[in-house]
Parts: C-alpha cells; sequence; structure tokens
C-alpha cells in the first residue's frame, strides 16, 4: 500500500522522511530488473574536485618534503575505495505560494526532492529518465541488516573547500603508520576521523547546492577494489517512482512491466504556473 503523503505537496510531508535517486531510464531498467541499488566509485563522479583527496600540509620542509608526497600517492590510490550513493532531499524551507489559489497549491509539488528541474536535466536525460522515491531510514535499516559499514549525512555545501590539516608533527607520524603496512590507515580515518570525513566526502562547493544532497558512503578492502556493493530489494524502501514529463509511453510501458504494481508509478509536469504530478 503506497502512502498518498509520498506525492504530497512540500507543506504537508515530513522533510526528512523521503531520499530521491535520479536516474537515466536505460540505468532505472537495471535497478528495476535486478531490483539492486549500486554504490558508485567516488572517483566516478561528475565533480573534480571529489576525485581528488583534500589535505593540507603546514610546517613542511625539505626534511618532510618526501613524506608528504608519500601521504598524497597514498591517499590519491585508497580514494578508489570510497564507495558512495547520492540522493536528493526535499526543501527544509516552505516555498513562497502566495501568488497561487488554494487548488494551485494543493496540486503544487514545487520543493519536493522528486521536483528540482537541474536534477532532472543533468541527471535523469533531460526528463526522460526516472527518480525513486526511497524511505530513508527503511533504507537505511536495511543497509544496517545487510552489516554494511556506512557513514550517511547531508552534504555541506561551501564557498571555499576546507582541507583536512596536517602539521610536521602529524606528518611524520602519518608517514611511519603508512609505510609500516602495520594497518590500515585509510580506513581508520574514514571511521574514526570526523573531520576527515566530513572535509573529503561531505562536502561540495555551493554551484551545486541546488541538489540538495544527501549521501552514505562506505569501502571496499584495499585488496579487492573490483567489488561491488549491492542494496537488495529495493521495494523494502522505494515507495513510489516518478517519470520525467518527456519520457517516451514505451519506456513508460516496459517500467509498468518492471515494477508489476510493487510501487505506484507517476509523471512529473513543469509549467509556468505550477509543478504537478500526474497519474499514467
Amino acid at each position: 500500500m503506497n502512502d498518498y503523503l509520498v506525492w504530497s505537496p512540500l507543506y504537508k510531508v515530513d522533510r526528512t522522511k523521503y531520499l530521491y535517486h535520479y536516474t537515466s531510464v536505460e540505468k532505472a531498467f537495471k535497478i528495476l530488473y535486478y531490483k539492486t541499488l549500486q554504490f558508485a566509485n567516488i572517483t566516478t563522479t561528475n565533480d573534480i574536485f571529489e576525485q581528488k583527496p583534500k589535505l593540507s600540509f603546514d610546517e613542511t620542509d625539505l626534511n618532510t618534503f618526501d613524506m608528504v608526497r608519500t601521504i598524497q600517492k597514498y591517499f590519491l590510490k585508497e580514494q578508489n575505495r570510497v564507495r558512495i550513493l547520492c540522493f536528493s532531499q526535499d526543501y527544509e524551507k516552505d516555498i513562497n505560494m502566495d501568488n497561487l489559489s488554494r487548488d494551485q497549491r494543493r496540486a503544487n509539488v514545487i520543493g519536493r526532492g522528486f521536483a528540482l528541474p537541474r536534477m532532472w536535466a543533468q541527471y535523469s536525460s533531460n526528463n526522460e529518465g526516472v527518480c525513486l522515491i526511497i524511505n530513508k531510514d527503511k533504507l537505511l535499516n536495511y543497509i544496517s541488516a545487510q552489516e554494511i559499514f556506512n557513514i550517511n549525512n547531508k552534504v555541506n555545501y561551501v564557498n571555499n573547500y576546507l582541507t583536512y590539516p596536517m602539521n610536521k608533527e602529524y606528518i611524520i607520524k602519518l608517514y611511519k603508520k603508512i609505510i609500516s603496512n602495520s594497518f590500515d590507515v585509510f580506513s581508520t580515518l574514514v571511521k574514526d576521523d570526523s573531520d576527515f570525513v566530513k572535509f573529503n566526502f561531505f562536502s561540495k562547493l555551493d554551484d551545486w547546492q541546488s541538489e540538495n544532497e544527501f549521501r552514505i558512503l562506505t569501502l571496499v578492502n584495499e585488496n579487492n577494489l573490483d567489488k561491488v556493493i549491492k542494496i537488495n530489494n529495493i521495494y523494502k524502501f522505494v515507495e513510489g517512482i516518478v517519470v520525467g514529463q518527456n519520457i517516451s509511453d514505451e519506456n513508460c510501458f516496459i517500467l509498468h512491466q518492471l515494477v508489476d504494481g510493487n510501487t505506484i508509478i507517476r509523471r512529473i509536469h513543469f509549467d509556468n504556473i505550477i509543478t504537478r504530478i500526474q497519474d499514467i
């Protein structure tokens, strides 16, 4: 049974309840056929800054120069271990609808996480793709039940990136740990150092702010970089599917066949006055 509130205007919905995953229709076919969401390598994101570690080295000198280079190379290599799932969220602030009639307010879903024009254009094939509506708590509980290590949080948007600072003492200490190969330095930092995680994986430039991103992060073993991490049984947490207003009838038909009644599919429609959801 689908909750009507899944499709409600912003002012009626619990804005912490849902996450939204935009994708092309071709990728949606695979997700729905296999009933699986797959973590992506952070180095494949379309934000060039995210593909590199955000580190800064204070008090460096000739004696620590080679150490710094070793540390930089180490973190650049280890960055390939990071896997992420990215979602949008509902707006936190109210949308001004004073210019709309009562009926228009009831129908207007602008501000909902599935009604972000830039996301439809950039990640859903210019309004020909799909957006999955996901119950956040159900997803996180299911990930925990699968015993997948994860860190999850909203992304913080900044004017300029902050970097993880390392003074001379820390550089020497870290260098010795890295070259000793005695334990997993990168994994320890990810799991135990909140500043390292925040600066490197949960901060983006405010040019991306309209994405309103929530992120789930996990790691693969350093000896198994090809490992694929998947979340199965998506209908345990997917509570609705939105298709773009430019999607073809043929693709809508295929989506209905793949969903097979497990959830409702509706179409988003943008016009000059309101954004609404329509049955298909």
